[in-house]
């Protein structure tokens, strides 16, 4: 979903090189926006963040959190990260789109996606990170994920911010996206899975 066609196109591209995944359809604002996903229904979207009529964050804030799909946020702008990941993206990209994080976000988005087809069929039973062990000084500190209110990436570390302390795992953020369960902090065999 994104009011530029050059944009919609170079991610259709993109995507047309992933046959695990299926283009189903698009939009050119965000009212547009919410009535096809309301219609139909993709596992997977790629919205950009600034649209006429409602932004794109908006429209994912309209949707009921158990009815809306995972989502890939586009801008040229990176101050609306912490909405981002308010909202649970599964990732945040930057134009001009770079080949190989739109591939990294492509996989964090295929392992959210069996991670969820896991949840419905196991009741919600697979094994996402919920400890992270930190160096602060020379002792190790154990974090919980539930404890995390938002995590920035910091070169080859994450920072995660848990209250006033920030605490840095050497472990880049897009990797360490992979483990945590989506909805834990505030800021994932072949299959088909649908995407606009």
């Amino acid at each position: 979903m994104d009011d530029e066609s050059l944009a919609r196109e170079g991610v259709r591209a993109r995507l047309a090189a992933h046959a695990d995944l299926h283009w189903v359809g698009e939009a050119g604002d965000g009212d547009e926006a919410l009535r096809v996903m309301e219609a139909l229904k993709p596992d997977l979207v790629f919205m950009d963040v600034q649209m006429p009529g409602i932004c794109g964050i908006d429209v994912l804030r309209h949707m009921e959190p158990d009815r809306r799909p995972l989502a890939i946020l586009l801008t040229a702008y990176e101050q609306f990260a912490v909405d981002a990941f308010a909202l649970h993206a599964l990732d945040y990209l930057l134009k001009p789109i770079d080949d190989q994080r739109f591939r990294e976000a492509l996989d964090r988005a295929r392992t959210a996606m069996r991670h969820r087809g896991h949840a419905e069929s196991a009741q919600g039973e697979y094994e996402w990170t919920e400890r992270l062990s930190v160096r602060v000084g020379l002792r190790t500190v154990i974090v919980e994920a539930s404890d995390i209110d938002w995590i920035e990436a910091s070169g080859d570390y994450a920072g995660m911010h848990v209250g006033q302390q920030v605490h840095l795992l050497r472990e880049p953020l897009h990797k360490l996206s992979l483990r945590l369960r989506p909805t834990a902090v505030s800021a994932h065999s072949s299959f088909d899975h649908r995407a606009t």
